[in-house]
């Protein structure tokens, strides 16, 4: 499971980057007051963890880069490796789930094994942010 694989973590090699840099966490409001930026996509990059079935239900727009985290098995190699091209590791970097558990994992591996830097995660996810921020966002 990818939850093992970045707690468990094969490097041999102390990376002193990574001891200092820590995910940092982004309140939904904030979130809002970024996505409604017309080009935010130019400056910020979305990675919203949750499977196509969620998406479906509640989403923040199409600027949101969908990364299931059930399918890491196909995308986390690139990623560690810099080679998936639809990332950039320099963009800050806002991760969402529902709730926020699944986004902080996806967080902690760009930290930990992608070596991105400026990576955070919207606490409360896609739930708190229909409930504080944009009641026409469906809750499920």
């Amino acid at each position: 499971m990818f939850s093992r694989r970045i707690l468990s973590g094969t490097s041999r090699h102390v990376n002193v980057k990574r001891m200092i840099t820590t995910v940092k966490s982004m309140e939904v409001q904030e979130f809002a007051t970024i996505i409604k930026e017309p080009n935010f996509h130019k400056t910020y990059q979305v990675i919203d963890v949750r499977e196509p079935d969620e998406l479906a239900i509640a989403n923040c727009g199409p600027e949101i880069i969908n990364l299931p985290l059930s399918a890491s098995n196909i995308w986390s190699s690139d990623i560690k490796l810099g080679k998936y091209e639809i990332l950039d590791g320099n963009k800050p970097t806002l991760c969402l789930c529902h709730h926020g558990r699944r986004s902080m994992m996806m967080a902690q591996f760009l930290i930990e094994q992608a070596d991105y830097e400026n990576v955070y995660n919207i606490e409360g996810g896609i739930d708190k942010y229909s409930m504080e921020c944009d009641a026409t966002v469906p809750r499920y």
